[in-house]
């Protein structure tokens, strides 16, 4: 098993603009702009991604969603 929170600090330095996480970890934790913590990321990145479309769907390139909780 991996745990998602291992790459934040990846993840922010490639140029995500925000994280959806289940505890603050890496340079998201000295971040904090940089996230949203949810009590169950499986069941908030689906809402994300469907408002985030919704909303930014003119302006985005791409769109990842990525992860896994247990």
């Amino acid at each position: 098993m991996v745990d998602g929170h291992a790459f934040i600090d990846k993840a922010i330095e490639l140029g995500a603009r925000a994280v959806l996480v289940r505890r603050y970890a890496g340079e998201a934790g000295r971040r904090r702009d940089l996230h949203v913590q949810v009590a169950s990321t499986e069941d908030a990145a689906g809402k994300a991604a469907t408002l985030l479309m919704a909303i930014l769907r003119p302006k985005l390139t791409l769109v990842g969603v990525t992860g896994t909780e247990w």
